[in-house]
């Protein structure tokens, strides 16, 4: 990835310096309904541009994946949950084999008394 972006990046720096001085005259940039009008750079409107445009596309590509994401998030409380569940059990075995070989719960031999005479 670092040696594609070293491969790319010189490149995009020099076009960009070069559509910035190629396109120094000044375009008028009005919004039609509104009085109002602006005399800027032509390059700015062509950076301006390219900006909106890369804003519009990752705001719909945010859009777009917001279903896997909400189930990624999903699945990802129903793994914690049965994790949960799984050391809950593991427990339960654990202390379940440490009854049947007559340990007592704190891990110490249990004593095991034989009937009582009556």
């Amino acid at each position: 990835m670092r040696i594609l972006r070293w491969l790319l990046l010189p490149p995009a720096v020099v076009l960009g310096i070069s559509i910035g001085a190629s396109n120094r005259d000044m375009a008028t940039l009005r919004l039609e309904p509104l009085p109002y009008a602006i005399d800027v750079p032509l390059y700015m409107v062509i950076f301006g541009a390219g900006f909106a445009g890369m804003l519009i596309g990752a705001l719909a590509m945010w859009w777009r994946d917001g279903r896997v994401r909400r189930k990624v998030r999903a699945e990802h409380h129903r793994v914690r949950d049965l994790e949960k569940e799984l050391a809950r059990e593991h427990d339960e075995l654990t202390r379940v084999r440490k009854l049947a070989r007559g340990e007592g719960t704190e891990g110490e031999p249990r004593r095991l008394e034989g009937p009582k005479a009556a």
